[in-house]
């Protein structure tokens, strides 16, 4: 009825009792061969963020696992189905062991543009990633996204040993204003950011290996704008001598989005067991505001969040605001 023919467009792949076959639309099933029983499906191009897929390779079989040779090249997908979901009762703890990484050994050249990661776009992505042994290693990998560069090393383990994900990455000149506009429906910092990042977690589950995640993060703001309140019209109204009252109704009148320029910014991140305990930066911003400090706190596992900023629009005279609540709804 579609015009292109019935049936898949590959032959099944046999290993042992379980089949494996591809539909003519991008479908993936697993059958039991003796029952015809499904044990699990996808669809390619729904459930793997579509895209299109070119490359040449060898695959090598004999003793011991397959070895796999290739060269890849992927464009317009989106792999966000890589990262682990948030439910309603929070990270799963359903067990994985990310058994794909013992199934063969590879050498894979990866040439990926036009890609993304949920809400990050990625413009461009290379680097050679090796499998050997349920290990996985990408040790130098290039991306131009967000109009700046990074780069960085990869390393993974999965199948007989405990996942693992260890990330070592360099930065330069990202423009945040996308990225935030997509999550918070606003460019909370329009500015552009360089600096390090490293990221190491280890579990069982999606749980677990957020309890147990580690990370530190050193980063340096160009000159921008801070798009958060009304900043202008908050402080004149504190520093109204005859106002009284409460400062929720307050806080609320101002509560519409406005952009404070500043001409530098700095900052620091360490997380612990899933919980960041110290991240602070700090903004020199434009008159009347001068210095400014941040003191987040968050809570990877429960995703809770509180973050304190202080502005110093007169010596000696702080304004105090304070956000807390979900990371992606505070």
């Amino acid at each position: 009825t579609h015009g292109r023919g019935d049936g898949p467009r590959g032959t099944p792949t046999v290993d042992g009792n379980l089949v494996y076959c591809e539909g003519g639309e991008g479908s993936l099933s697993c059958l039991k061969a003796d029952s015809g029983e499904a044990v699990w499906s996808a669809h390619l191009i729904e459930d793997f963020g579509g895209g299109t897929m070119s490359g040449e390779g060898v695959l090598q079989l004999g003793e011991g696992r397959p070895q796999l040779n290739a060269a890849l090249r992927i464009s317009d997908a989106d792999f966000g189905w890589l990262l682990p979901r948030f439910g309603a009762q929070g990270w799963s703890d359903a067990e994985m062991r990310w058994s794909l990484l013992e199934r063969a050994n590879a050498d894979i050249d990866m040439r990926l543009s036009s890609i993304s990661l949920a809400a990050l776009p990625i413009d461009a992505l290379s680097g050679r990633l090796r499998l050997i042994d349920g290990v996985l290693e990408i040790p130098d990998v290039q991306a131009q996204l967000l109009g700046g560069t990074a780069s960085g090393r990869v390393l993974a383990e999965g199948g007989q040993l405990t996942p693992l994900i260890n990330i070592e990455a360099q930065f330069a000149d990202l423009s945040m204003a996308a990225p935030l506009t997509a999550l918070y429906g606003r460019a909370l910092l329009e500015a552009r950011l360089s600096g390090t990042a490293i990221w190491r977690a280890r579990g069982a589950s999606a749980a677990a290996m957020m309890a147990a995640s580690n990370a530190d993060l050193q980063f340096e703001i160009d000159a921008g704008r801070l798009g958060f309140v009304d900043l202008a019209g908050l402080r004149a109204a504190l520093l109204d001598e005859t106002r009284s009252g409460a400062a929720a109704p307050l806080v609320a009148q101002f509560a519409e989005p406005d952009t404070v320029g500043f001409t530098r910014g700095v900052g620091l991140l360490q997380s612990r067991a899933g919980r960041v305990n110290n991240a602070t930066a700090e903004f020199i911003f434009d008159a009347p505001y001068g210095d400014a400090r941040l003191n987040l706190n968050i809570d990877a596992v429960s995703r809770q969040l509180v973050a304190g900023m202080q502005f110093f629009p007169e010596p000696y005279k702080p304004i105090y605001v304070q956000v807390c609540g979900d990371v992606m709804r505070p």
